[in-house]
C-alpha cells in the first residue's frame, strides 16, 4: 500500500494558494503527485491563474512546471485557462515552438 503525506498543513497550505482540495480524493491525489504550495506558486504566472486544486494535479501529472509557464508568458501567451496549458503539455508544445508559430504568422499571442 502506497501512504501519502495528505495532511491537514497540506490541504492548508494549497487552501492559501487559492487551490483549495473539494475532498479527501483531491488532497491524496494532491499528496500523492507532489503538489505543494511551493509547486502552485510556481505555476502562477501571467501566463496562467491556477483556481482548481484539478488542474494543478493534472499540470502536475503532466510535467507542467513554472518554468514552462514562464516560458509560454515570454512567448506571448497570457491568461490562458488550466485544460489549454495541459492540453499544449500533453501535444508537445514547447515555449519554443509556441514562439516560433507567433513569428510564423505574425503575431505576439
Amino acid at each position: 500500500m502506497l501512504l501519502v503525506d495528505a495532511t491537514i498543513e497540506l490541504a492548508d497550505g494549497l487552501t492559501a494558494e487559492g487551490v483549495r482540495p473539494k475532498d479527501d480524493d483531491d488532497l491524496i491525489a494532491a499528496a500523492a503527485l507532489k503538489v505543494t504550495p511551493a509547486y502552485v506558486r510556481d505555476l502562477q504566472s501571467e501566463a496562467m491563474v491556477l483556481t482548481d486544486v484539478g488542474d494543478a494535479i493534472a499540470c502536475k501529472a503532466l510535467g507542467v512546471d513554472g518554468a514552462y509557464m514562464r516560458g509560454l508568458a515570454a512567448a506571448g501567451y497570457r491568461g490562458l485557462d488550466a485544460d489549454d496549458v495541459v492540453g499544449m503539455k500533453a501535444m508537445g508544445v514547447s515555449p519554443d515552438y509556441a514562439r516560433a508559430m507567433n513569428r510564423a504568422r505574425g503575431s505576439s499571442q
